[in-house]
């Protein structure tokens, strides 16, 4: 065997330095000169701190096609020839478009890709790349390359065409360099992925208690609706010794009505999603009762009741007590709405008692539909680190398959183990995500901010997957509907069927069982990629085929109008840092923009929460003409321009004799507390209005005068608003977080003419840095 064994290494060694030839071959010339190379990789390519650039991928420009209003990833390294000190990566200004259109700077957000410590041992660990933290400049040794993960949002009302702009690299004391961006919009719109449930078990419980606030939580929710999710889990347990109240909970969770409401306010779920409520088990009809009854007078979205986790050998008694209640319930409330689900329920020993089957293969889809039951699927064995599985999973498998919901355990389960195999505890630090595994955190919590993983990004590519497929499918119905000729459907019907030829989806299940025969640590990081001849490129050519044919049949008159359109995405801190970088003090003035999404003003929504100006849900009150002024400007796209003409005025008064105020609003809804002032820019050059006045709709409706009358601003003028002195929080009236705000004036004869831009919140306040100052 000794003989054999030196044979292996010596030609390994071999490999080795052709390797490191070739490598040396492509890094030459400018790189060198520079000290460091930079490469253009795919992120469904998992790399590490050895990975070196191959052939066309040195000082490749980085080169994205995205839909409008689409998040889009892509990925670059650095292999310093020499340590580098300091190295700064940004985006050098906004993305130029066709015909002055941009996409701003601060849509694009670059992370690092930090490698954590999957232990094999307590002694051995292997480095695999995970999770994707915002720092700035940091140091790069030698010969050890590091990743990059930029990700660009596209405006959702961007031009289509191609945006180009540069990402700068810049190591104190070495030349910098500048790596081309191009972003490829094409002139078409995607839909929602209707009739998909997608979520990700969530139990608010595993965070660290001082996260576990409403303002947390609806971080995680607006985090969940930004990746494509469509809906969540609900674990609520609104019961004790001598109680039932939806108000209350028992079990260091947030009270049931409250997640409901916090998941619509942040735009999550979709109208035709269910919500699993986990904890049905524990009670019995009283409480079902209490709860279908408040869903119906609430209108919430359907709540699936969640019946014994996993069933199987020694539950099967649990199960069919449960589902003896559960039949006798619908015997006495035929008019309720009431069906069950658990994973694990395609289980043939227990599936005829459950309506939706979360955790179905192929075979158990199949039975589904035989049986009329809807079928679901989750993948409760896959690291956060698998971007290939993630996106094929979500995307081209749950199309070809015809699923209805897909999910992933989990969002975040605290599952941080340290060297020993032993759960460690949560700490808010960079160290948290390296030198521990996380095996289902596909989310790492700080109290401002969700670090994503690898996996969490690409679960989102496979969603817009799906929204691509699904959308040529829905504008071909909409064409055939409309009497489009087969000739005229014929490429895109095409397309369809060789994508659905293409895709093996029993490829997920083989993959999953090879790796679980292997090991469990093999199950869950080490799974070989479902379909391997689906390569990066190959996803970038469905993409773009898959447009063409769409954008095609648009420019035939051909257009799929989605009954419902997720609200606007937005990232909840788009410019700071996850972590500051070692030593750096961190920004004495943070901000949080709520404009993202101002201008979009077709947008009505009768739910606090959404970020949107909403004049037309209030037509009694609202009066005047609402317009973006792409001119007058703050930052960003544009200011709101509100008009009111005296013709307004006295047209309104024709039909309403008492009315008196000029009112517009604008909602947010959130938990403001932790912050110490609001800020905001008006700008009003017209010689004659009256006073001008701006209302918290918050605690106690405090207000205050922005204008005076007749008061000319010559310029923007900077309002600033101490919140400590504001009372904001929960609405005693309305018992409720409120925390939006009303512009109003007396309608008086001058009318108004008023713009409105850039408004943020400032803090937080040193007390509240931890993110538990919310009431």
């Amino acid at each position: 065997m000794k003989p054999t064994l030196t044979l292996i290494a010596i030609l390994s060694l071999a490999c080795f330095l052709i390797l490191a030839a070739e490598a040396q071959t492509q890094v030459a010339g400018p790189a060198s000169a520079r000290g460091y190379a930079v490469f253009a990789n795919s992120y469904l390519e998992r790399g590490n701190q050895h990975t070196l650039p191959s052939a066309g991928e040195l000082d490749r420009p980085l080169e994205l096609f995205a839909a409008p209003g689409d998040f889009e990833p892509a990925t670059f390294a650095i292999r310093p020839d020499r340590d580098l000190r300091a190295v700064a990566v940004t985006v050098e200004g906004d993305l130029a478009g066709p015909a002055g259109g941009t996409i701003p700077a601060g849509n694009v957000t670059i992370r690092t890709v930090e490698r954590m410590k999957r232990w094999l041992s307590a002694a051995e660990y292997e480095p695999v790349e995970c999770f994707l933290p915002r720092t700035g400049p940091r140091d790069l040794p030698a010969s050890r390359t590091q990743r990059y993960w930029l990700t660009v949002h596209v405006p959702p009302k961007a031009a289509p065409g191609v945006y180009e702009g540069r990402v700068r690299i810049a190591p104190a004391g070495a030349e910098p360099y500048l790596l081309p961006l191009r972003v490829e919009v094409p002139p078409i719109r995607l839909a929602p992925p209707e009739g998909m449930n997608y979520f990700m078990y969530f139990r608010l419980r595993d965070f660290a208690p001082e996260l576990r606030t409403e303002r947390f939580y609806l971080l995680c929710m607006e985090d969940m609706r930004d990746h494509g999710m469509t809906t969540n889990t609900l674990y609520a347990y609104p019961s004790g010794p001598g109680w039932l109240d939806l108000n209350r909970d028992n079990n260091d969770e947030m009270p049931m009505r409250r997640q409901i409401e916090l998941m619509r306010q942040s735009g999550l779920l979709a109208p035709w999603s269910q919500v699993p409520w986990i904890g049905a088990e524990c009670y019995g009809p009283d409480l079902w009762k209490l709860v279908q009854e408040t869903a119906k007078r609430e209108t919430w979205t359907e709540i699936l009741f969640y019946f014994v986790d996993e069933p199987c050998e020694g539950r099967y008694e649990r199960v069919d007590a449960c589902m003896a209640q559960v039949a006798e319930f619908r015997k006495q409330h035929p008019g309720l709405t009431f069906r069950t689900t658990t994973a694990g329920a395609a289980n043939p020993e227990v599936s005829r008692y459950y309506d939706v089957w979360i955790g179905a293969g192929e075979a158990e889809i199949a039975r589904a539909r035989a049986e009329g039951k809807t079928a679901w699927d989750y993948d409760c064995g896959l690291a956060p680190v698998d971007a290939h599985t993630d996106r094929y999973y979500f995307g081209l498998w749950a199309w070809k398959s015809g699923i209805g919901g897909v999910s992933h355990w989990a969002y975040y389960d605290a599952g941080i183990m340290n060297r020993f195999d032993v759960q460690a505890p949560w700490r808010n630090s960079p160290e948290c995500l390296t030198e521990y595994t996380h095996n289902f955190n596909f989310v790492y919590p700080t109290p401002d901010e969700l670090i994503p993983s690898i996996g969490w990004e690409a679960v989102r590519e496979g969603i817009d997957d799906y929204r691509y497929l699904h959308t040529l499918q829905k504008t071909v119905e909409t064409a055939r509907g409309a009497g489009a000729k087969e000739e005229t459907l014929r490429p895109a019907v095409a397309l369809l069927e060789e994508v659905n030829r293409r895709i093996r989806s029993e490829s997920r299940g083989e993959a999953r069982g090879h790796a679980a025969a292997v090991s469990q640590g093999a199950r869950d990081f080490e799974r070989r990629p479902p379909q391997p001849e689906w390569t990066p490129a190959e996803y970038e050519r469905l993409r773009r085929r898959v447009a063409e044919q769409i954008a095609g049949l648009n420019r035939a008159g051909f257009v799929y109008q989605p009954a419902w359109e997720p609200p606007t995405a937005r990232t909840a801190h788009p410019a700071g840092p996850s972590f500051p970088a070692a030593g750096a003090a961190a920004a004495a003035d943070p901000a949080e923009s709520l404009w993202e999404a101002c201008d979009d003003l077709g947008k009505t929504n009768p739910l606090y929460g959404q970020l949107c100006w909403r004049p037309k849900a209030f037509e009694n009150e609202f009066i005047g003409k609402l317009e973006v002024s792409a001119q007058e400007k703050v930052e960003g796209t544009g200011s709101v321009h509100w008009v009111v003409t005296r013709a307004d005025v006295e047209e309104r008064r024709k039909k309403t004799p008492e009315f008196s105020d000029l009112k517009m609003h604008y909602l947010y809804g959130r938990d403001w507390s932790a912050y110490t002032e609001l800020r905001f820019n008006v700008k009003c050059e017209s010689p004659r209005h009256p006073p001008v006045y701006v209302m918290l709709m918050g605690a106690k409706y405090p207000y205050r005068q922005i204008l005076a009358e007749n008061e000319v601003t010559q310029g923007w003028k900077e309002i600033r608003w101490d919140l400590k002195t504001a009372d904001v929080g929960r609405s005693e009236q309305w018992g409720m977080i409120m925390n939006y705000l009303r512009f109003f004036a007396g309608a008086t004869e001058f009318g108004l003419d008023l713009y409105i831009d850039n408004l943020r919140l400032v803090g937080p306040a040193p007390q509240d840095a931890t993110g538990t100052g919310g009431r």
